[in-house]
């Protein structure tokens, strides 16, 4: 099996609309399902959907008092979502590690919100991960940012389907092979490789995706977590969070 074939998601649905290709007409939205309860589903946008700053100053940089949170919870789930298909959205107790890396999806600081962004934690543990450098699931998370995020000012970077270098196989990825094409960024020694326009297509060598934001604090108030283009899971600092232009990629809970 191609890497390629093994990083399809499973399932997607599709709920809501939001402006993608244009800011002119909303467009269905397509989410991935990356857990499914007797009751419920968890979903994560296809693609990042929107450029928003994670928050305006130190003071807000957790997830419960940051500017991001807001955005999702009152601009963009009354703006994509009808009145029916907010009866489909459930109000969930939404729990943050308190700093650092975490694999338990139950410690840490519970809010309730109708929309979020994943944590560490989920970011590991729904994309089927076993470790914060497993290779199977980075090449899960990255994804593609629509022309009206890029529009808005969300960075892409262009990644290519190629075999890792020594460098890579020692410092970044654990499950890796040699001689395995998977992918990764396309300057390994800058992972943020910013293009002028959203208009190179996708080919069989290259993809063009984008750094979206987790809601995990950092290790210190300087800090905001991320993921990387390439899937890795990263920070970067609050006072680059408006050059580095990191994308939005909207989760929530939906009844079954």
């Amino acid at each position: 099996m191609k890497w390629s074939d093994y990083i399809k998601p499973v399932k997607t649905i599709t709920i809501g609309k939001y402006w993608q290709s244009n800011d002119d007409t909303k467009e269905p939205i397509e989410w991935i399902v990356l857990r499914e309860e007797p009751d419920r589903m968890y979903v994560i946008s296809q693609y990042c959907l929107d450029y928003v700053p994670y928050c305006d100053d130190r003071k807000n940089i957790r997830w419960e008092r940051s500017n991001i949170r807001k955005w999702l919870n009152e601009y963009f789930y009354d703006e994509a979502f009808s009145s029916e298909e907010k009866g489909q959205i459930l109000c969930s107790d939404v729990i943050t590690e308190n700093g650092g890396y975490s694999l338990r999806l139950d410690s840490g600081r519970p809010v309730q919100d109708y929309i979020f962004i994943p944590s560490i934690a989920e970011a590991i543990i729904l994309f089927n991960g076993d470790s914060f450098g497993d290779i199977r699931c980075c090449q899960k998370r990255f994804a593609s940012s629509t022309p009206y995020a890029f529009q808005r000012g969300a960075a892409v970077s262009v990644i290519e389907h190629r075999s890792l270098d020594e460098f890579e196989l020692a410092h970044w990825y654990s499950n890796a092979m040699a001689n395995i094409p998977y992918w990764v960024c396309a300057n390994p020694k800058n992972r943020m490789v910013l293009v002028e326009e959203n208009s190179e297509a996708d080919t069989i060598e290259t993809r063009l995706t984008s750094k979206w934001f987790l809601r995990t604090d950092g290790s210190s108030e300087s800090q905001i977590r991320c993921v990387e283009p390439d899937g890795r899971l990263s920070y970067i600092l609050f006072s680059k969070q408006e050059k580095e232009k990191v994308a939005v990629r909207p989760a929530m809970w939906i009844k079954k």
